[in-house]
């Protein structure tokens, strides 16, 4: 069995709708980083994670997107592949799929 993939998510929305993205949101007034990781995980990815269930990976500054000056705080979630119900906008990768975002791509490049 091959470990290490990446689970993305394909966008619904504008910018980007139809790609392929790192599953992430605006943190929320209020909320702090952790909360944020944890709603995330539930609400687009169907997963509870625990306390300290994460790590930071990753951080940049986009200067480049759409809806203006935007941090990536990039966070690592260990899952079984069995937990994730694979789906047509919900799939993991060993490599960054063509249809990517690219800064998602350059994140990706950078984190493997």
């Amino acid at each position: 069995m091959k470990m290490g993939g990446v689970l993305y998510t394909k966008r619904d929305v504008e910018p980007y709708k139809g790609m392929w993205h790192l599953p992430g949101s605006f943190l929320l007034l209020g909320e702090t980083v952790d909360e944020c990781v944890k709603r995330l995980a539930e609400e687009e990815l169907g997963l509870k994670v625990e306390e300290n269930g994460f790590k930071l990976r990753y951080l940049d500054e986009d200067l480049q997107e759409p809806r203006g000056h935007v941090v990536h705080l990039v966070y690592e979630v260990r899952v079984k592949k069995s937990e994730v119900a694979e789906i047509e906008s919900k799939k993991f990768f060993f490599e960054p799929p063509a249809d990517m975002i690219p800064t998602h791509r350059n994140i990706f490049l950078n984190v493997s």
